[in-house]
């Protein structure tokens, strides 16, 4: 029994010096191409766990089993492996620049790829991009930096959302933003709420190759939104500030000035003496002395000129030479000039991160104050953020991303809401006419001044035939719109690795966002005149995603195998609380209590969810051929059980032709030459309203009773909008300097929901009443064009280039098929 115990000890240690001898630990050094340490660069052995980065340094150590292959990996540098043999222990190591745009790692859906194995259509944006323009948004770094993509900013205000569209419209009556994807979940919030200090890099996935793994969300593309992480090296803390000076970006419209405008009215007045009043001014001469002689009391109300009312006109109807305006009202007919001013903006933000081969970590923290070129429009907003990642073993990884932000915006009523409102001070200055002046004059000109010496402003009740009791500038200053939110958004998630080639993943983040408006109206002037009004608006939003996914990344010689299989939750709760009072107590006091009558009071929630099982394939065979596929099923709450579920696939392939043997010749003059092709459907539940399928009704009172009234009917039989969609592409790079793609994309989108009117035999009683339509899909309609990007460096030096691109798309929207007319005559489907 003492010599078996013994023959296995003695066994044991020689296995296990036979074990120790077949692992050793290297190191070295890495540069760049220039010679200077790079700092970050991961090295990993390929088949195992086994990772590192380098220190501030450029250096690192590991233990490598002998016979591995190490890989050496860094942004905008090419790889670099290495087989690590018996006998050498330092390896020291020089990686190239990226002479190819095919090289570069792009985030895509649930993952990263090198942009050579990309099959769909994907365009990157990274921080140095972003870093280049003083954004508060920072999607407000793709506009023209990526061809077929429109931003707009639609009110001008400080820190509205821009209207985001990928390759033209997919849908009518529903949403045509994009989806929001940030730090790989998708994002239910504001991204205005997201500092652009903190992002990494943007991705648009534009076609359903690369977005269809995203399903029912992702029919108007994907925006991707990654955040920077703790980098290998030093700890560092960074300061930054920059402030600037902004201007409206258009010039205003063309007006007639006063002149023109007196002779116009004066035409306009003599004609219409001459059609409706033809009896009493029965020829031209006698319509013509009347409209000299009363235009201005009758009509126009006021009198700018040193001329007398009946000696303003010559007998042609002309402006006579001589009038001149007096000269108080000189300086006081530019509206423009109290309406816009010069823009002012400042932005601070503290960062950091630190690195150990355990941990990552990024926090940092931000303040923007803007104050808009609108007069009383500006934003304030405080962001923070802290990104952590613990690698706990070699087989499982950790970590969290925190951010939250607190965001005061003031806006000008009507700015938003409708632009041709009068209510909009631009469309005011804009419309009103260039004889009326911003304050109260005297006969003689001169300004009349209040009990203290101060202007007066004019509400026009017996100076103007337009706009009568309103006043941009004065209500303005009165009045108040401000929106107070609160953010909170949190992820975390856990990474398992086990039987060498899987992965799995837990996911999970949550969003919280507290938004209250807060809206008076002044009891002097405009829509709250006589009695004073306030208005609160509070919101309450809370979302969550779930995700559990799992992954096989294989390599068989030549030949890469890359599965990803998963399954998501997502959960979306909104709530309202609408108060509105009048009749204020103490002029200017905007708090709710200052207000005596309750004019409405309501409040309503909405819910929201959607369940998918996703699953994805890739292949890729000597870095030549690249093949995926893509399968998702969703179910979203917003149909009936019996539609609840879609289905959305992608198949797509690419081929890098300048890696083939045939084609060294052309190295010189095509660096780099790659066709891809793909095709894919996707969904849209956004036309529908949350609950579609059901009817709905609402409480009311009758006689001080409570009553139910219908305002919805029910459609069951809806079902999704979805988008095909085909695109192809060449990309490209010539003589290592230039980059040049062509792509050619069709989206046929069908199903498209429509409210339509029932036949009255339905038993509808008025076609304008909710109860007399109902939601159906019927229509239909294409998206098609052509993309051309192209940038080159026109000079290249030791660690700077200069770089100038451009872009251009050709796109045309068209509608195939929409509701039929008079369908209330009978016509029903």
């Amino acid at each position: 029994m003492k010599h078996k115990l013994l023959s296995f000890f003695v066994g044991s240690m020689i296995l296990s010096s036979v074990a120790f001898a077949q692992e050793k630990k290297v190191s070295g050094r890495v540069t760049g191409a220039d010679g200077k340490p790079l700092v970050g660069v991961t090295i990993a052995v390929q088949g195992s766990n086994i990772a590192t980065q380098t220190d501030a340094n450029g250096k690192y150590s590991l233990s490598v089993p002998v016979g591995k292959v190490m890989v050496f990996r860094y942004v905008g540098h090419s790889d670099k492996t290495i087989i690590v043999k018996d006998g050498q222990s330092l390896f020291n190591v020089s990686l190239e620049d990226q002479n190819t745009a095919l090289d570069e790692v792009v985030v895509v859906a649930y993952g990263t790829a090198k942009k050579e194995s990309v099959t769909g259509s994907v365009t990157s944006v990274s921080a140095k991009d972003i870093e280049k323009r003083p954004v508060t948004n920072a999607f407000a770094a793709l506009e023209g930096s990526a061809a077929g993509i429109q931003l707009n900013n639609t009110s001008g205000m400080p820190g509205a959302e821009p209207s985001i569209r990928i390759r033209g419209f997919s849908s009518l009556n529903g949403s045509n933003d994009p989806l929001y994807v940030v730090d790989g979940v998708p994002f239910g919030g504001n991204i205005s709420d997201i500092n652009p200090n903190d992002v990494e890099s943007i991705s648009v996935l534009k076609d359903a190759s690369s977005s269809a793994l995203y399903g029912s969300r992702a029919s108007n593309g994907v925006i991707i939104i990654t955040t920077k992480k703790g980098k290998a090296g030093r700890s560092q803390v960074n300061v930054s500030t920059d402030q600037g000076f902004y201007s409206r970006g258009i010039a205003e419209y063309s007006r007639v000035n006063d002149r023109q405008f007196m002779e116009a009215m004066w035409m306009g007045y003599r004609n219409n003496l001459l059609t409706s009043s033809s009896t009493k001014y029965p020829t031209t001469q006698s319509a013509n002395d009347e409209a000299s002689k009363s235009l201005v009391s009758n009509y126009l109300k006021l009198n700018i000129y040193d001329k007398d009312d009946d000696k303003l006109f010559d007998a042609n109807g002309k402006l006579v030479s001589d009038a001149q305006i007096k000269s108080g009202y000189r300086d006081d007919l530019d509206w423009f000039s109290e309406v816009d001013r010069i823009g002012h903006r400042q932005n601070y933000n503290i960062d950091g991160n630190t690195a150990t081969d355990k941990a990552k970590v990024f926090y940092s923290t931000g303040y923007l104050d803007e104050k808009g070129y609108i007069k009383n429009s500006g934003l304030k907003r405080f962001t923070g953020r802290l990104n952590a990642e613990l690698q706990a073993k070699n087989w499982f990884k950790y970590g969290f991303n925190l951010a939250g932000s607190h965001q005061i915006s003031d806006r000008i009523s009507g700015s938003t809401d409708d632009a041709g409102s009068f209510t909009n001070p631009f469309n005011y200055a804009r419309s009103i006419a260039p004889i009326y002046p911003i304050h109260l004059h005297n006969p003689d000109g001169t300004y009349a001044l209040d009990a203290l010496g101060d202007k007066q402003f004019d509400n026009g009740e017996s100076t103007r035939l337009q706009y009568v009791g309103r006043h941009t500038i004065w209500e303005n200053e009165l009045n108040s719109d401000q929106t107070i939110r609160n953010t909170v958004n949190g992820r975390g998630f856990l990474e398992f690795k086990f039987l060498k080639d899987f992965t799995f993943t837990l996911n999970g983040d949550l969003n919280l966002r507290n938004s209250e408006r807060r809206t008076y109206n002044n009891a002097v002037i405009g829509d709250g005149n006589g009695q004073g009004r306030a208005a609160r608006n509070i919101y309450r939003y809370k979302n969550y995603t779930l995700q559990q996914l799992l992954s096989w990344n294989k390599d068989f010689g030549k030949h890469h195998v890359d599965v990803l299989a998963g399954h998501e939750n997502y959960s979306d709760n909104w709530s309202y609380l609408y108060g509105y009072k009048t009749d204020e107590t103490f002029a200017g006091k905007t708090d709710m209590v200052n207000f005596t009558k309750i004019t409405s009071l309501y409040d309503y929630q909405e819910d929201y969810r959607v369940e998918s099982f996703l699953s994805r394939a890739r292949y890729n065979y000597d870095g030549k051929y690249f093949a995926e596929a893509s399968f998702r099923r969703d179910g979203s709450s917003r149909f009936s059980p019996e539609n609840r579920w879609g289905n959305f696939w992608s198949l797509g392939g690419s081929w890098i032709v300048s890696k083939e043997d045939f084609f060294k010749d052309a190295l010189r003059v095509v660096n780099d030459l790659k066709v891809r092709a793909s095709y894919g459907e996707v969904g849209n539940d956004e036309s529908a309203n949350k609950y579609a399928h059901l009817a709905l009704y609402d409480i009311d009172q009758n006689a001080n009773m409570a009553a139910l009234y219908k305002k919805q009917n029910a459609s069951p039989d809806l079902i999704w909008e979805t988008s095909s969609s085909f695109s192809a592409a060449i990309e490209t790079r010539l003589f290592q300097r230039a980059n040049l793609s062509f792509e050619y994309f069709n989206k046929q989108s069908q199903n498209l929901i429509f409210d339509v009117n029932l036949p009255l035999s339905a038993g509808a009683t008025s076609t304008s009443s909710a109860v007399s339509t109902i939601t159906r899909n019927i229509g239909s309609m294409s998206n098609r064009g052509f993309e051309l990007t192209f940038d080159v460096d026109v000079l290249k030096g030791d660690g700077w280039k200069w770089n100038i691109g451009a872009n251009a798309t050709w796109l045309t929207n068209k509608i195939l098929a929409l509701p039929e007319e008079n369908r209330e005559n009978g016509i029903i489907t």
